[in-house]
């Protein structure tokens, strides 16, 4: 796995909230775009981005 895909994942384990926010979202992309996957990962796609960004820099500030 890549640094940036491990630190998402880290960081979703160490932060519940986050984590919390990113399964809502999930689950209501997967109800919207159910015939979708593009759709359903473009709409991931700003709360991955953001959340990997903090994830980056947590990683790398530690």
């Amino acid at each position: 796995m890549s640094r940036p895909l491990l630190s998402f994942r880290d960081y979703l384990c160490h932060n519940p909230e986050v984590s919390k926010d990113y399964v809502e979202l999930k689950s209501e992309l997967a109800k919207k775009c159910s015939n979708g996957i593009e759709r359903y990962g473009d709409g991931k796609d700003d709360f991955v981005k953001r959340v990997e960004k903090q994830a980056l820099i947590c990683h790398w500030t530690r």
